[in-house]
């Protein structure tokens, strides 16, 4: 998947949710087919942070089960940076990864990241695979 396709009421969205939880950073799923994101679900950071989150694993499982039961496939991660560029941070690369392995957690999964430091939402999207990082192109429709 070369690029991530959103409509735009999905990215207002996202932004709308990036901006209510700050100072600390924001956090949730996007789920579809092929690139293409049919359903955003915000999820609870259980460890509210301005520098990192982390996905509440009860309630993410929960949706995923929902929108697999809905034939939908999990297409991207977004969390916010409060205070820094949209591009990954050695956190956000490090919890890319099972714990001690370099086995990806999501490999098909897009990390979008939503910066909020300048005067307007700057929003980013990124594959992380091993060493490489490589950015994505967001198309927003309609």
């Amino acid at each position: 998947m070369s690029q991530l396709i959103l409509i735009r009421e999905q990215m207002e969205a996202i932004i709308a949710h990036a901006k209510s939880d700050l100072p600390n950073e924001a956090c949730g799923l996007m789920f579809g087919n092929m690139g293409k994101v049919e359903q955003i679900r915000p999820i609870l950071n259980r460890n509210p942070s301005p520098v990192s989150y982390s996905l509440d694993s009860q309630e993410q499982l929960s949706v995923t089960t929902d929108m697999a039961s809905r034939g939908l496939k999990l297409v991207g991660i977004y969390h916010s940076h409060p205070d820094s560029p949209p591009i990954p941070s050695l956190t956000d690369i490090k919890r890319a990864y099972f714990p001690g392995t370099k086995e990806p957690n999501f490999p098909e999964a897009v990390y979008m990241i939503v910066g909020l430091s300048g005067d307007e939402p700057e929003v980013n999207a990124f594959f992380i695979l091993g060493s490489e990082i490589q950015k994505v192109e967001i198309v927003v429709v309609r």
